[in-house]
């Protein structure tokens, strides 16, 4: 992430490297950082390190298989409006039942992506309220990795909400 994204701008040299023009980032695990960090990291390849114009895509990448046990994301499946309407939904039953027998949040994925690439107007609206979901739970499970970052480093003083190196595993029901 400590490339030289400007490149030598005041070479005159023609085949002077210029900087990037295009910039992807895929953050993976971003439910294991907080928002702070998160932000942090999307700066490495903000406007003022890049060349100007140069249009920049975010990425973030969760491993839901690892992320659904932790108490929010569980929480989100089993009680957001979205979620609960979803599983309500006959199509979306008989998808789960079609593909993998269960309806869960990895099923839901699969069925969300899948309406997404139809390209349909409900197939997006399915879209952005699925992913208008998964944000509000992220954002509420960075809050809560940001706090015990704090109370590790004393700034916050009340017992964490979390004792231990695993918190994913203690969380577990």
């Amino acid at each position: 992430l400590d490339l030289n994204f400007k490149g030598d701008r005041q070479s005159t040299a023609t085949d002077a490297f210029r900087g990037y023009t295009k910039h992807d980032m895929y953050v993976v695990g971003p439910e294991k950082m907080s928002e702070i960090q998160l932000l942090q990291i999307m700066g490495r390849i903000d406007t003022g390190r890049t060349l100007s114009g140069a249009p920049r895509d975010f990425t973030l990448l969760m491993d839901i298989k690892s992320a659904a046990p932790e108490t929010i994301f569980r929480d989100m499946f089993e009680n957001s409006t979205f979620f609960i309407s979803l599983r309500k939904d006959p199509v979306f039953q008989t998808y789960a039942a079609r593909h993998s027998g269960k309806m869960d949040w990895n099923t839901a994925f699969d069925y969300v992506d899948s309406r997404a690439r139809e390209g349909s107007g409900e197939g997006r609206q399915i879209l952005s309220d699925y992913q208008a979901s998964v944000r509000e739970s992220l954002t509420l499970r960075q809050l809560e990795v940001e706090s015990n970052n704090l109370r590790t480093s004393s700034v916050l003083t009340d017992a964490p909400t979390t004792s231990g190196k695993f918190p994913a595993f203690e969380k577990l029901r």
